[in-house]
């Protein structure tokens, strides 16, 4: 009998540990954030779109790299963790989509809740240096 309850036991340890590491992975993931083409409220030039998307992403601690017209690649690195999105744009839009990362447990639908908080700070960030239509360095306030 005592054999019996050593092994039931340790099958209960077993599954409540396998659902406690499931519970704190499920709490550290979520979807994977893109933004989807968004529409902006005028139209630039090309040119001026990628100086105000380089400062708005520099405000929010991303690297940012101009591979070719209307395409940058923005990083951000916090410790171990890293994330790179790929940021298309036009005069009137932009979007903005994942292009790697490390260290945030990234699957093909999920990935760390860090990188939807980066991601929603880079949005708003651009939309915020768009709406300004400013395409030289801010004022001081």
């Amino acid at each position: 009998m005592r054999k019996f309850g050593n092994r039931l036991l340790a099958q209960a340890l077993l599954v409540s540990g396998m659902i406690g590491a499931g519970i704190v992975a499920g709490c550290s993931t979520a979807p994977i954030h893109n933004v989807e083409t968004t529409r902006l409220s005028d139209s630039q030039p090309l040119e001026v779109r990628e100086k105000q998307i380089d400062r708005a992403a520099r405000l929010q601690n991303w690297e940012v790299e101009t591979i070719g017209p209307g395409v940058m690649v923005a990083t951000k690195r916090r410790g171990a963790h890293m994330a790179a999105s790929t940021i298309r744009f036009s005069p009137q839009s932009y979007s903005i989509t994942l292009r790697n990362s490390v260290e945030l447990e990234q699957s093909k639908t999920r990935i760390h809740d860090l990188h939807h908080t980066w991601v929603q700070g880079l949005d708003s960030s651009i939309r915020q240096e768009t709406a300004a239509g400013v395409s030289g360095p801010r004022p001081a306030e």
